[in-house]
């Protein structure tokens, strides 16, 4: 529509159009109905709206294009995008993978139905790990915190190496904490799956005065396997000894700790420290 001539124009053309010419409408394109939704004007928006509900099938719309109305400022306009997602249910498990990014929408609103929306209708069969992390790899701290609720209620042991690996490739600190969860039960007693891990071991390790939690856990976890096995501690020795020469005095004490019990297990490996017993004195 153009400028109106007059106030209240385009509200009387798009109630005219919306209700005594409403069976007249079928032969509007979804480009003109689209155009009409992101129109200038409120009521021409409006009036888009009622056209894409009524007259344009929904297999013509991408899920882009509806997720793209999830943002749009008109209420009336995001209240249909979450009327295709409940009425098109199907589709919308089908195509998961695209149907997720209605989550990062910019209105709380659409949010909070597309959160509520995927705890209601998704069942078990319908998420697969990637999909899970990919919404818990959401730059919204919101997402996040919802991805890591389905992956925990959603999630299968046979898959548990799978989200640790993906998991430990975020560089957040909340999801590198969350990655922790994993390690006991996945990389316990696994030389080649510590390897793998190694980027994760240091990026978290090296942050300053942050993630003291995945830090300790990580410590921790590190320890108990270097006394598996000669192999795995001198893996883990070097990446502690390294850590001991870049970290804050605190984890400078702990990293020293964890070479201390390494040098008493295995005395052959090579440490940046030496350790002198203390010579017992006869009373």
């Amino acid at each position: 529509m153009r400028k109106e001539t007059s106030e209240g124009l385009h509200n009387d053309i798009a109630n005219i159009l919306g209700n005594e010419l409403v069976g007249h409408l079928h032969d509007i394109d979804k480009a003109t109905a689209l155009r009409l939704t992101y129109s200038n004007y409120r009521a021409t928006q409006a009036f888009g709206v009622l056209v894409l509900e009524k007259y344009i099938p929904p297999a013509e719309l991408t899920l882009k294009q509806v997720i793209a109305t999830g943002n749009h400022e008109l209420r009336e306009v995001r209240e249909w995008c979450w009327r295709f997602y409940e009425q098109q249910l199907p589709r919308i498990r089908y195509e998961r993978d695209d149907a997720i990014g209605l989550l990062d929408a910019k209105w709380d609103d659409t949010r909070t139905f597309a959160m509520q929306f995927f705890r209601t209708h998704f069942r078990d069969e319908d998420w697969s790990p990637e999909t899970l992390v990919a919404i818990a790899d959401s730059v919204n701290p919101i997402v996040q915190a919802f991805g890591r609720e389905l992956l925990t209620r959603f999630f299968k042991a046979e898959d548990g190496l799978n989200y640790l690996l993906k998991l430990s490739q975020h560089p957040g600190v909340s999801m590198q904490t969350f990655a922790t969860n994993y390690l006991a039960q996945y990389a316990a007693g696994e030389p080649d799956r510590l390897r793998e891990l190694e980027f994760y071991f240091r990026s978290v390790l090296s942050r300053v005065n942050k993630a003291r939690v995945a830090k300790e856990r990580i410590f921790a976890f590190l320890e108990q396997e270097a006394l598996k096995s000669d192999e795995a501690a001198q893996y883990i020795a070097v990446i502690i000894a390294h850590i001991s020469a870049t970290v804050a005095i605190g984890d400078k004490a702990r990293c020293i700790q964890i070479m201390r019990n390494i040098h008493e297990q295995y005395p052959d490996i090579t440490l940046p420290v030496q350790f002198i017993a203390i010579p017992e004195h006869s009373s």
